[in-house]
Order: C-alpha cells, then structure tokens, then sequence
C-alpha cells in the first residue's frame, strides 16, 4: 500500500509529459565501456561552487560535479523534491552559461523495496533530457549513463577531444 503515491505520482508525471513537445532521447547504456577511451581536448579551468551550492565539485582529475544521494530525490523517487528541482534550475542556468558543451552524464539510483534501481535511474535520466531540453540546453553531443550504485544521484562530467 505504501506504493501507490509513487505510483499515483507517476502516472501524473506520464500523462502531463505525455502532452509535452516531444524531443529526441539519447541510448540508454548502464555504465561507461571503460574498453573504449574517452574523447578528450583541453580541460575546461577548474570548476567553482559559487553558482552550484547544492554540488559538490571533484576538480579530479577527471572534474566532475556530484550531487549526492537524496540532494536531488528521495529514496526511489523519479520526480525531484522541492529543494532538488531548485538545484536543478541553478544547474540548468549554469550549464547555459558555461562554455563546455559535452558533458558525460551518469544518472543513479537507489536500490528501493520493490523498485528496480536501473529503472529508477532511467526515469529519472528521461526526465532530466526533458527538462534541460526545455530550458534550451543542446545536448547532442552528451553522453549519458545509467547506474544503481550507491552514492551520487547525478555526475556530470566534461567530455572533451584529444589533441
């Protein structure tokens, strides 16, 4: 019984999505094929808190910005909180004035009594290509992950090429 406000929210979520323009979906892959290197260029300078106050920053190497568990979502949530969704359009606002254009991004989630976390995960990675879409972020050229590993809800990384 206590999966039904989750499950009532849910569907909610699809039916108001359901309305909404439609944009093309990045593959899914659960984790990076650590077989293939990386594309690299120039690193970008190193990553500041100034602006993400809800992230935490690893200057790396790689840099990476990290929202740890339960920043963004509660346990098993698809949909941010009130406080995650106020993180997410400061992330958004960043990304839009940030020079960087390809970013690595790996979705997570928890493992949650009767939900699968991989499929949390990707719920969650389609809400995220949704709502930066609509805020104007290109990403074309992003990659993005998905996995049920504990700890970090949201890495993003920067993809860069090799000289």
């Amino acid at each position: 019984m206590k999966g039904w406000p989750i499950f009532l929210a849910g569907l909610v979520l699809i039916a108001c999505c359901g309305c909404a323009k439609q944009g093309g979906v990045a593959p899914l892959v659960s984790k990076p094929d650590p077989a293939q290197p990386p594309v690299s260029k120039p690193v970008p300078p190193v990553l500041t808190l100034d602006r993400l106050s809800c992230a935490e920053i690893d200057n790396g190497p790689p840099q990476m910005i990290l929202y740890q568990s339960a920043s963004l979502y509660q346990n098993g949530a698809v949909l941010p909180t009130k406080q995650g969704l106020a993180c997410l359009e400061t992330l958004a606002s960043w990304l839009t004035s940030s020079s960087q254009s390809r970013w690595q991004v790996t979705v997570g989630a928890e493992a949650v009594a009767g939900f699968e976390p991989l499929v949390i995960a990707t719920k969650r990675q389609e809400l995220l290509l949704r709502f930066f879409a609509r805020k104007g972020i290109e990403m074309q050229d992003w990659q993005w992950f998905t996995t049920a590993e504990p700890g970090a809800q949201l890495v993003l990384q920067p993809v860069t090429d090799s000289p």
